[in-house]
């Protein structure tokens, strides 16, 4: 029972997460602050070719004195992240170490998504959540830190947490970017160097014919030995991409959850059967001298059935009991992590 729910109940958080993991039709990165744009042309590849709704964006990073005045952001971070994540090792608030974005940019993000822009005054900052399946919780920490009405300290300039949590994939990727990550003014960040570059692109046509031409070019073009070898630590996923990788997972929890689940279950039910068939000649002595003594055949029947139901529904009960434990904690950690580990 727990392999076959578990099976079905991960083959469709499977088709949730593709769904997420793939906003854009393409999203290329490289490392540090470089213009993917200029890169790719320098090297005879044109975007244009296959998209003109596009747009580039930076990552940043805090060092180590990002957060050296403020003990109070550093907890709120580390029980962000502690509370929505399944990982052994948990983060202390002496090693907050977070991903960065220019709101500017994440607006921008949203708008080619043909999402509606986050306003926010120049005094604030946002919390980013990868996984909305835990916005709940974030909210209810973010509410409690609020409440305490202390001003974030970034850098000697105090700001505010904004009472929203943004939340969402902000690339195309079968891999998560990141876990949380702020939301800061433009300014925050001036002096701040760039750890990765994304541009994330629409296609011009929908199809999987146009996204494989645009893989195989880029492809042929990122296999060639480019003039300048830091422009070579180029990697893309596009959202046919992600699909493919998507359908060889959910056929595999497929046949191991949901085959393998039917085949133990009727093995199960054979099994409990093969046991009231051997012992039917006992059983039917017994209801033999039920019928001497005079019980009608009615009564027999029920008495019969009764035995029968008890032989297979007392061990279906029993784990059943035992299933919904195994599927609470099977479920609580899909729902906790969003299948992170695949998408």
């Amino acid at each position: 029972i727990v392999i076959l729910t578990t099976g079905i109940s991960i083959n469709k958080q499977l088709n949730i997460d593709y769904k997420k993991a793939s906003h854009f039709g393409a999203t290329i990165r490289t490392n540090g602050g470089k213009d993917i744009v200029r890169i790719l042309k320098n090297n005879n590849f044109s975007i244009e070719k296959y998209s003109n709704d596009y747009m580039q964006f930076s990552l940043y990073i805090s060092n180590e004195k990002f957060f050296d005045n403020n003990k109070f952001m550093r907890n709120l971070l580390s029980e962000l992240f502690n509370t929505t994540t399944n990982l052994d090792e948990k983060m202390s608030s002496e090693t907050v170490n977070i991903n960065i974005i220019k709101i500017s940019e994440y607006n921008k993000l949203l708008e080619l998504e043909g999402k509606e822009q986050i306003r926010c005054s120049n005094n604030e900052i946002i919390i980013y959540s990868l996984n909305d399946n835990n916005i709940d919780k974030c909210k209810e920490i973010l509410r409690k830190y609020i409440s305490k009405e202390e001003k974030i300290n970034i850098l000697d300039k105090n700001y505010s947490i904004h009472k929203n949590i943004a939340s969402g994939r902000i690339i195309t990727s079968p891999g998560q970017l990141f876990i949380f990550a702020l939301i800061v003014p433009d300014d925050v960040i001036e002096e701040q160097i760039a750890t990765e570059s994304i541009l994330n692109l629409n296609f011009l046509k929908n199809g999987k014919e146009f996204q494989e031409n645009f893989t195989t070019e880029l492809t042929k073009i990122l296999n060639k030995k480019t003039t300048n070898k830091k422009d070579a630590d180029i990697t893309f996923s596009t959202s046919e991409i992600v699909k493919s990788i998507a359908i060889g997972y959910k056929a595999i929890l497929t046949f191991v959850g949901i085959y393998l689940g039917l085949i133990f279950l009727i093995t199960s039910s054979v099994i409990l059967a093969l046991q009231q068939l051997s012992e039917i000649v006992e059983n039917k002595e017994r209801y033999s001298v039920l019928n001497k003594i005079g019980i009608s055949h009615n009564i027999i029947n029920k008495v019969l059935l009764k035995q029968i139901a008890m032989y297979f529904f007392i061990p279906f009960f029993i784990a059943l009991i035992h299933s919904i434990v195994g599927i609470k904690v099977i479920y609580d950690s899909v729902v906790r992590i969003g299948l992170g580990a695949l998408f």
